[in-house]
């Protein structure tokens, strides 16, 4: 009866709603990949490149692509959909893109600064790790990738594109960090050192002055015991840089709180608006309740210290 049917071309009845697995997977995908964005009304976009999670190479750009304009946010919280489309919606590496992972402002044409606004750090260019409140720079072929465990293993790469020939414009070459901080004491809880690290804000024309203090590293203050980040001030204190690219640094004391700067074995003790000069190596320690007024005296709290870095 069927070899019948089949010869004499008899059409099978619609009512049976049999659904060819063509149609399954198109429902599949379309219930996990939701965003869509228009790319051709911008000259820059991001593109995803890689998911450790899925096959992303069928997906077209605008299913895996963020258009730039002159100032954008990267997040869950911005471009719904796309993060659970290109990772898949069970994907655990979900949990390590933010709300509000990046900011990317354009300074010229297709040259842009990028700021982490997250915990979770990100590796720019494939080498530069940038932590929170930290920046780097893009220009069109630069990647930006999401990492994640123990080993920072990339599990999500973007690439900054661009739709058509624009003009470039040159700009100077940013100025890399020179200097950084790096946290440590009794008082602080087991951090990897990549997360106790602080670096100042870079632009064309260098570092700035960076500032220390609950109000400015408030993740990072949060890693204190309790009874010790009591004795950290808002504004603590602030590292300033020579503007005339002679390399000099001085430490500046803004807290009512005790500090001292440690170089080899001597140890000055500062009060606020005092200023010293700093170099590599030097020491930050701060007071945290020592009956007898010492950084690490009786009934202290347990030790902050800042390492001076180069």
């Amino acid at each position: 009866f069927l070899l019948l049917r089949f010869a004499l071309g008899i059409q099978k009845d619609p009512s049976l709603g049999e659904v060819e697995p063509k149609q399954t997977e198109n429902t599949y995908e379309s219930s996990w990949c939701t965003w869509a964005t228009d790319l051709s009304s911008c000259p820059f976009y991001l593109l995803c490149t890689m998911s450790a999670s899925r096959d992303i190479s069928h997906l077209p750009a605008e299913r895996r692509g963020v258009a730039l304009t002159r100032s954008v946010m990267l997040g869950r919280q911005h471009q719904p959909g796309l993060f659970e489309g290109i990772l898949g919606p069970d994907s655990v590496n979900l949990t390590f893109i933010s709300r509000s992972h990046l900011e990317l402002n354009e300074v010229e044409t297709g040259n842009f600064m990028m700021r982490n606004l997250s915990q979770n750090p990100v590796v720019v260019k494939g080498s530069q790790q940038v932590a929170k409140e930290q920046q780097s720079f893009l220009s069109p072929g630069d990647s930006i990738e999401f990492i994640a465990g123990s080993d920072l293993k990339c599990f999500l790469r973007f690439r900054l594109e661009q739709t058509e020939a624009q003009p470039r414009v040159a700009v100077p070459v940013p100025t890399a960090p020179t200097f950084w901080l790096e946290l440590d004491g009794s008082a602080v809880r087991d951090l990897p050192l990549e997360h106790r690290r602080v670096h100042p804000q870079v632009g064309f024309q260098g570092p700035q002055s960076l500032a220390v203090g609950r109000a400015f590293q408030h993740e990072l203050h949060q890693a204190l015991n309790e009874e010790a980040l009591a004795w950290v001030s808002r504004e603590h204190f602030r590292i300033e840089v020579d503007g005339h690219g002679h390399g000099i640094f001085t430490l500046v004391a803004l807290s009512s709180n005790p500090m001292w700067r440690q170089r080899a074995e001597e140890l000055l003790t500062m009060e606020k608006h005092d200023i010293l000069p700093l170099e590599r190596g030097d020491r930050i320690w701060l007071y945290t309740g020592a009956s007898d007024g010492q950084p690490s005296g009786p009934g202290h709290k347990g030790t902050i210290v800042w390492t001076f870095c180069t």
